[in-house]
């Protein structure tokens, strides 16, 4: 380390995170944002070795204080989670591999309850009024990526990442 780890912030720590770790994962731009977030925060500011898993309780109770913009909504408990997700994996390869820090205080602290799951399906009404909306704007494309979604329940970002090398027609497979 160039920098001494005694007076290393955690934003500096985010951002050799951001540097070295997360751009090698699947959602590094989402990542990116968050890590963007914490380094506006007072925290930040503070020395990685000194932050105590009461700093990070604190950060976790604004966090869930806090509006969201888009939406107009509170931050969502599985948003919390995910902020103390990254957080924590930050302070884990900073002890283990960078050796920034003693501890992951991350760990010690309750995570937010998230709430069960949406189960919610179209129902045949919607699904026909979907399907009647494309065709009647001449919309095949999307006509034939909305059927394939309602019959695989492929997600958003599996449906535009297909590719054909990835569909085998013949077996009916599509490699994800």
């Amino acid at each position: 380390m160039e920098q001494d780890t005694e007076k290393l912030t955690l934003r500096d720590a985010l951002l050799m995170y951001r540097d070295r770790v997360s751009i090698f994962k699947k959602g590094h731009e989402q990542e990116k944002h968050r890590i963007n977030l914490y380094c506006r925060h007072p925290l930040a500011a503070k020395p990685v070795r000194d932050i105590t898993s009461v700093d990070i309780a604190q950060f976790r109770d604004e966090r869930l204080m806090q509006i969201n913009p888009r939406t107009g909504n509170r931050i969502t408990p599985a948003t919390v989670r995910l902020d103390l997700a990254l957080l924590s994996d930050m302070f884990r390869i900073g002890k283990i591999e960078w050796g920034i820090c003693d501890d992951n205080p991350v760990t010690n602290i309750r995570k937010p309850k998230v709430p069960p799951g949406r189960d919610r399906r179209l129902s045949a009404r919607e699904e026909r009024l979907i399907l009647r909306s494309c065709a009647q704007r001449g919309s095949k494309e999307l006509q034939a990526i909305i059927q394939l979604a309602l019959e695989t329940a492929m997600r958003q970002g599996e449906l535009l990442s297909m590719r054909w090398e990835h569909v085998n027609l013949k077996g009916r497979i599509v490699h994800l």
